[in-house]
């Protein structure tokens, strides 16, 4: 019997131990976290530092495709310090991990029907969490400054790992109302794992193609810096790093001079610079004509062994001259 009650005490010791360096562990990293960001941190609009882009990041959406109350807020501040002009572009960040999970689309369709412009909204469809939001704002859209705008609960951590990737950082508090507590219980072991990801210097899963956020002309979701392609051509799908997989949708609007024969060819390549696969373009109307004629085509190609690529959409060159090639990429991601 002594010795039952030897293990038990044991026990109980034991797990007293544990649960005090939990605790700990937990203190610290909110507090760095907290008295880190602080000064940051604000709650008037009309104090917010300029900056080039306003940053939303992901969060749910609801079953009826409506951005959940505490998405909505973010966004609606985001719109709300863009059109006080301290804002330039806006970045929508999030997880769009499978074709069914997306927090990114709903969320351009938010602000387009709130009048921002197609030209000033980026996508990063590859913002799983708050870390890799954060490290490809700087990598891939190659950031200087921003506004974060979310939730006071979540503000202190991305503006904590933003400033330490070099980044400067703000957040701007988004709150409008009551949220869960689950959220804050939350925030307690995500500091943790921010805390982690900084000290190991953990790369997100996805990188790609850099993409400049400034001085980069965005039309229905295709992007370069100062191409006279832009005013040929239009590509509504696939958005730039969608996570695409096989078979998919490419459509959007050309020129009827893009066209010949009504169609012109569309290519898809790994990160090796190998075609996966290619399909043809048909026009949906009329393609005799110089103004935009919409088209659309089912891309089907091969499993991918690289995690991006390419989708390059070629202007039909029927004489063969290489003066007469001309053609535009979208980066994406492959499932898998």
């Amino acid at each position: 019997m002594m010795k039952y009650r030897n293990y038990f005490k044991y026990s109980i010791f034991s797990l007293a131990i544990i649960f005090v360096l939990l605790v700990v562990v937990f203190v610290i990293s909110y507090t760095l976290i907290n008295v880190g960001s602080s000064k940051y941190i604000y709650n008037d609009v009309n104090k917010l530092p300029h900056a080039q882009v306003a940053v939303i990041p992901g969060a749910a959406i609801l079953l009826s495709g409506d951005l959940s109350p505490v998405l909505r807020d973010r966004v609606d501040m985001a719109i709300a310090i863009y059109q006080k002009g301290i804002v330039k572009k806006i970045l929508v960040t999030g997880d769009n991990g499978s074709l069914e999970h997306n927090e990114v689309n709903p969320t351009k369709n938010y602000l387009l029907k709130k009048g921002i412009p197609e030209q000033d909204i980026f996508l990063d469809h590859a913002g799983f969490d708050t870390y890799s939001s954060m490290y490809r704002a700087r990598d891939v859209f190659l950031m200087e400054s921003m506004i974060v705008v979310s939730q006071a609960f979540h503000l202190p951590r991305a503006v904590y790992i933003a400033r330490h990737l070099g980044i400067t950082t703000y957040g701007m508090v988004a709150d409008r109302g009551h949220y869960l507590f689950y959220n804050s219980i939350r925030e307690m072991f995500a500091d943790v794992k921010a805390l982690g990801n900084l000290l190991f210097d953990r790369q997100p899963k996805y990188l790609g193609k850099v993409i400049p956020i400034m001085g980069e002309t965005v039309v229905g979701d295709t992007s370069t810096s100062t191409s006279p392609l832009l005013d040929m051509i239009r590509v509504l799908a696939p958005a730039k790093n969608e996570l695409i997989k096989s078979p998919f949708v490419v459509k959007g609007e050309a020129r009827g001079n893009w066209y010949f024969e009504a169609s012109f060819p569309v290519k898809i390549f790994d990160a090796n610079g190998k075609q996966l696969g290619s399909v043809v373009a048909q026009a949906k109307s009329d393609w005799m004509t110089t103004d935009f004629v919409p088209f659309e085509a089912m891309l089907q190609f091969d499993t991918s062994i690289t995690k991006t690529g390419t989708v390059v959409f070629q202007k039909d060159n029927p004489s063969g001259l290489p003066e007469n090639d001309q053609s535009i990429s979208i980066p994406i991601l492959f499932f898998l």
